[in-house]
């Protein structure tokens, strides 16, 4: 296995970024679709996908195959 480089470049730098605005884009549209839902399961899924996004897998109860079974 190869060893992780010991130093960001701009550019692996510029993909994080990326990766960050993306993954906070979607929690304020899931936020917002949120509060404009009226169905209470899509309220449902919707925070449970908020709860994913925002705390991650490992310190959720909620599992990626639960949420998309759910769907």
């Amino acid at each position: 296995m190869q060893q992780p480089p010991t130093v960001l470049t701009p550019k692996d730098c510029q993909y994080i970024e990326d990766i960050l605005n993306h993954s906070l884009n979607l929690v304020k549209k899931t936020n917002l679709y949120y509060e404009m839902s009226t169905d209470q399961d899509v309220k449902d899924l919707l925070e449970d996908l908020n709860v994913l996004l925002c705390a991650g897998p490992d310190s959720s109860t909620i599992t990626y195959s639960k949420l998309l079974l759910s769907v």
